[in-house]
């Protein structure tokens, strides 16, 4: 089945609602997920916001050599 096609006042809409986060806020979370997150959560957020990687993209990457 075809998918509905949008009108451009509705993907106008679905543009406002994205938020980004300040330069200050995401170095502040960055520093909590070091000092309270998980073992990997440092990493992991740091890789995704510096590189544009969405988390399946990440998640389908493997350590190691060659």
């Amino acid at each position: 089945m075809p998918k509905k096609q949008q009108s451009v006042e509705e993907v106008e809409k679905a543009e406002e609602d994205i938020v980004f986060l300040e330069k200050e806020e995401l170095a502040h979370f960055l520093k909590l997920s070091y000092t309270d997150g998980l073992e990997m959560d440092h990493l992991v957020f740091t890789v995704l916001s510096y590189t544009g990687l969405r988390i399946g993209e990440l998640l389908a990457l493997k350590w190691g050599g060659f």
